[in-house]
């Protein structure tokens, strides 16, 4: 006999934890790594600033039973933290990629958001699952048993989102939405009142499954913060239970869509990303767009042929604007917050993923008003594919000059006069992506509350668009700035970007910066969220940099006069970027 060595537990893991070599954090699940379940955080969750936690239940064999709180149990609110991210992502390796895209057929053109999987889950299933959200809903609105208050904030919020956000995420078709909405109140009602009989029963091709009831209280959790104060509809207490009832939708399907996932749980997912971004959870912001981001990859979404074969001409369009809203918020990420680019999509290739059809929401309206002579002239589209354009080509000069970057840095290599033809090529035409947007984009802004003079397109949304439009432009300019003289500095090379020149550009650019806030309106930027105001930031930080780092009194004499009108915006926005940069100039 020999004596077994003494283990001593880590007061940070369990045994469970520490003796598994298969286990993971939920970090390292969600991003698909290893983990080295190091103490008190493992190297993964150090390198992004996370917490590193273990809230996902070791996986047994069969099926798992969805369990939801009693409604209005105190114990168990809506409002408390889910293990959902982990719970998602446990079985990342279970999820099977199909040999061609995912046909959904749908009874009419954007009629459905998500088809039922017949062979998965049956609408009986489907019922009870929403039925048990809808009243824990109900409790976190305060009403238990008023369905006609939650029937009321969705009809506000449906409102309020397609007349001023449809543009930034046209990702739900309104038909469907509203129609996801009454099913959902009328099987909320049923259930509360044990079957009796309901006034004007929908189709029961119609039911809807936990992702529609994901999609919706998504959009009305977001509607609800983004809306301005004075909406009616934005009560503060009501958008956190309608965010954690989508993430409970999504936890509830999980078993369904990890093996057949589709278009409507990526909606949900990035909608949620932006909830909470705009609530300042910026880590778990980003570990849920990379959700979003895989199973668009499982979806070959980033491939020509995804948008071939049968498919309805809904889905057809929602595939390539969820992927263009993707590819544009990893870059913006990449941009805003330095983060490397997760989306690796046709990385040697160009993209060939169509733009979404500039005329598919005009046809349909035409069809849904029963008038095929109306003329639309200007789609929400327009606004979304100039943005994604923007961005396009915002991307293909960064890569340009990171490239370079780093031949010039580890390849000990020199510039030769077709890379600086190239930068010139891809500069110009960064420059120029917004030259030939319609006159409704161009500054000055359309104003935010002027009717619909733009062919039936609320001016809302295109001032909301025209904002955020930009207000990226300048950013990405200011951040072009930066890549191109560190590429310089790499290169050994001063002309044209000397300290001086540098200093100027960053002050120029700042006040350039200003001009665009004082063009559109504070209310649109707002209604971008604080994505918007990060933009802004970063003029911020450009100006702590030059009152910083240069010594002409004069420059930063002009640098500080702008800083104060930057703070001065950020602090009208209400925003959390304002701390950022006050903390920074404090001394």
């Amino acid at each position: 006999m020999f004596a077994m060595p003494k283990v001593t537990k880590s007061p940070f893991r369990s045994s469970l934890h520490a003796n598994r070599s298969c286990r993971a954090c939920d970090g390292c699940k969600v991003r698909k790594v290893k983990c080295d379940l190091a103490t008190p955080k493992c190297s993964s969750c150090v390198a992004v600033d996370i917490n590193c936690t273990f809230t996902a239940p070791v996986r047994k064999r069969g099926p798992r039973p969805t369990r939801f709180p009693a409604p209005c149990d105190p114990g168990a609110t809506i409002n408390g933290e889910l293990s959902y991210g982990a719970r998602l992502t446990e079985d990342h390796a279970a999820v099977s990629v199909p040999d061609a895209p995912n046909q959904s057929p749908g009874s009419g053109p954007g009629l459905d958001i998500l088809p039922t999987p017949p062979a998965i889950a049956s609408t009986q299933d489907f019922e009870s699952d929403i039925a048990a959200i809808g009243k824990a809903l109900l409790c976190g609105l305060g009403s238990p048993d008023n369905v006609d208050l939650l029937e009321e904030i969705m009809a506000g919020c449906s409102a309020a989102f397609f007349d001023k956000f449809y543009a930034l995420d046209p990702l739900v078709h309104r038909r469907a939405f509203d129609m996801h909405c009454r099913q959902i109140c009328q099987t909320l009602r049923q259930h509360l009142l044990q079957g009796a009989s309901l006034p004007t029963p929908l189709p029961a091709a119609m039911s809807v499954t936990p992702i529609d009831l994901a999609v919706v209280t998504a959009v009305c959790a977001k509607t609800l913060l983004m809306s301005p104060s004075e909406n009616p509809t934005s009560d503060p207490q009501w958008r956190e239970p309608m965010f954690q009832a989508s993430r409970k939708a999504l936890a509830a399907y999980s078993e369904v869509e990890l093996e057949n996932p589709t278009s409507g749980s990526i909606v949900a997912r990035y909608i949620q990303t932006g909830y909470l971004h705009h609530i300042g959870k910026r880590n778990q912001s980003w570990l849920i767009l990379g959700e979003a981001m895989r199973f668009a990859e499982v979806l070959n979404l980033h491939q020509k042929q995804a948008y071939e074969g049968d498919l309805d001409p809904w889905q057809r369009e929602l595939r390539s604007r969820l992927f263009w809203i993707l590819y544009t918020a990893d870059r913006s990420a990449g941009c805003i917050m330095r983060r490397v680019s997760s989306f690796c999509v046709n990385e040697a290739h160009e993209i060939d993923v169509p733009f979404p059809d500039e005329s598919f929401d005009c046809a349909h309206s035409r069809e849904s008003n029963g008038d095929p002579t109306e003329l639309v002239s200007l789609s929400p589209i327009v606004g979304f594919n100039l943005n994604s354009r923007l961005w396009r080509q915002a991307d293909l000069l960064f890569r340009e000059l990171q490239y370079l970057r780093h031949r010039c840095t580890v390849g000990n290599m020199k510039l030769e006069g077709q890379d600086y033809a190239r930068i010139r090529q891809l500069h110009v035409a960064f420059e120029t992506c917004l030259d030939s947007a319609p006159a409704a984009f161009q500054l000055p802004a359309v104003p935010l509350n002027t009717g619909s003079p733009h062919g039936g397109l609320p001016s809302g949304m295109i001032a909301v668009q025209s904002a955020n439009i930009h207000v990226s432009f300048q950013c990405v300019r200011m951040r072009g700035l930066y890549a191109m003289a560190e590429l310089c500095q790499a290169s050994g090379l001063n002309y044209p970007w000397g300290m001086v020149d540098i200093s100027l550009t960053k002050i120029d650019l700042a006040r350039q910066m200003i001009q665009v806030v004082n063009s559109v309106s504070i209310e649109s930027i707002k209604a971008n969220g604080e994505s918007c105001a990060e933009k802004i930031r970063l003029t911020g930080a450009a100006l702590l940099d030059v009152i910083n780092g240069d010594s002409d009194p004069a420059l930063i004499a002009r640098a500080e006069a702008h800083l104060a009108t930057v703070i001065h915006i950020l602090t009208s926005l209400n925003s959390k970027a304002v701390d950022a940069v006050t903390l920074e100039k404090a001394p």
